[in-house]
């Protein structure tokens, strides 16, 4: 799954019309993690929002490693206390895409599939987010069904 992105994004990071991939590719990505049970979903999550949070890093600014360091706290929280914290963390993500900073060349956006144009990025941190406020959801109404 995270090839596929990898490679998807890496591919149109960089082109004008990615803004109007950014959802679809989100959605694409989103749904092919339905078939996995729930604790594997949360692993999937986990893992993806903390390698997400290295888009924070690559300019080498303290700032940026700071943050990047501090993304991959909420991934290990968003695991162990509330899945919440990940929708947080992809919903201040795509706000960091309009900060202005230092960007990667295009041969490491192909490498690491981050997006190039700032509203690609935050219109796909943002499908993500919501998409996670809904997990985060469904997965409270089974905690308080079983307790």
């Amino acid at each position: 799954v995270l090839t596929t992105q990898i490679f998807i994004v890496g591919t149109i990071s960089m082109e004008p019309y990615s803004v109007w991939l950014a959802a679809p590719v989100a959605i694409l990505l989103i749904v092919s993690t339905m078939w996995l049970p729930r604790e594997g979903q949360k692993t999937f999550w986990a893992i993806f929002t903390a390698w997400t949070g290295m888009t924070f890093a690559h300019s080498g600014e303290i700032l940026e490693i700071v943050i990047f360091g501090f993304m991959a706290l909420l991934a290990v929280l968003g695991f162990s206390k509330s899945s919440y914290i990940w929708a947080g963390a992809w919903i201040f993500h795509s706000f960091w895409h309009f900060l202005p900073r230092q960007h990667i060349s295009h041969e490491t956006a192909l490498l690491m599939g981050h997006w190039k144009v700032p509203s690609a990025g935050a219109v796909f941190g943002l499908t993500i987010g919501t998409y996670l406020v809904w997990f985060s959801s469904k997965q409270n109404s089974k905690t308080e069904v079983v307790a």
